[in-house]
């Protein structure tokens, strides 16, 4: 296998090539509605969306006011939980209503919950714990799979009941060929439903599983490749974009394993 950091390279530039505007978009919380948000409204834009933490990836559904007062509703899925808009403490996320990075004031958060489930959290106290520990994924390895697959089942925007059950069926086969339990399972496929990645969250994925020892690293990549067929054809349809997308997942594992 070439050296580390070379294959770690090339797997973010295929992951580029292919799927860069790719991004998977979050359920709505249970009656909750989004606003419709301007572009280059009066939040603060966010340039720079490289500068992730290791929340990246986590949606979160808020109530926010600006500085003009204007009240919205948003999907919003995080790139670090800690960042600042001068001296007020912010968090940096991509605004699905806006379609737009941007940054928000912690002290103009009204309310939070997390998307998918609906649970309700603090906004002070869930961006304090999410900075503290990370993605409350206890079973690292399942987190890392969850976000492939996720991510490959979902980017096109269409989202088909049969995916959730073959991100499942994925999570059994991990658990049961290398790591995890029947809960780890169930507590994973639960968070996952408050995830939302990105391109880059993918690639970040995957080059995760180069910091793995070899012995386990070569099969798990083996097993994704059929296991990112498998959302493809979760859904019944086969788009060109899906099947170039396949193309390039394959020659990204596929580094892997040489």
């Amino acid at each position: 296998m070439p050296d580390i950091i070379s294959t770690q390279q090339a797997i973010r530039r295929i992951v580029n090539d292919a799927l860069a505007d790719c991004r998977v978009t979050p359920d709505l919380p249970p009656d909750r509605k989004p606003t419709r948000v301007r572009k280059g409204s009066e939040d603060s834009r966010l340039d720079d969306s490289r500068d992730r933490d290791d929340t990246s990836g986590w949606s979160l559904f808020i109530d926010y006011v600006d500085s003009r007062d204007n009240e919205s509703s948003r999907r919003i899925t995080l790139i670090r939980c800690e960042s600042r808009l001068g001296a007020v403490p912010a968090m940096a996320a991509y605004c699905h209503e806006a379609e737009d990075y941007r940054l928000f004031r912690i002290d103009r958060i009204r309310s939070m919950a997390l998307c998918g489930t609906g649970e309700v959290v603090d906004p002070v106290t869930h961006l304090a714990l999410l900075r503290d520990t990370g993605l409350p994924f206890i079973n690292r390895g399942m987190l890392t799979v969850a976000t492939i697959l996720l991510f490959m089942a979902r980017c096109d925007g269409h989202h088909h009941p049969d995916e959730w059950a073959a991100i499942e069926r994925g999570l059994e086969r991990y658990a049961l060929h290398f790591d995890g339990s029947d809960a780890d399972i169930s507590a994973t496929m639960e968070k996952a439903r408050s995830l939302a990645p990105d391109a880059t969250d993918f690639a970040n994925a995957l080059i995760a599983l180069t910091k793995t020892p070899a012995e386990s690293r070569k099969p798990v990549a083996a097993m994704l490749i059929r296991l990112c067929g498998a959302m493809i054809d979760a859904d019944g349809r086969h788009t060109p974009e899906e099947i170039q997308w396949g193309a390039a997942v394959g020659k990204a594992l596929n580094l892997l394993i040489d």
